[in-house]
């Protein structure tokens, strides 16, 4: 189930970065390289995301993050 998006998920600054970054077609080779971690460090972050939306699949993923691409934005602004 895909929770309504209200804030209540105690997303980490980096987790917003790699939401944002699949939003825009990235794949985790290319958010590792932009954000200059390891792919698998990608991954391990993807994992905690998938459990904390309750999604199971990147694409589900993706159209979250598409969904609510403006709230991502206004979560990482607002942590600057």
């Amino acid at each position: 189930m895909v929770h309504l998006c209200d804030g209540n998920y105690n997303f980490t600054q980096r987790e917003l970065q790699i939401l944002l970054l699949l939003s825009q077609g990235m794949t985790n080779k290319d958010i590792a390289n932009q954000l200059k971690i390891k792919i698998g460090t990608v991954r391990n972050h993807l994992k905690t995301i998938y459990k904390k939306l309750d999604i199971d699949n990147r694409n589900m993923l993706i159209k979250w993050t598409c969904d609510h691409q403006n709230w991502i934005l206004a979560m990482l602004e607002k942590r600057k």
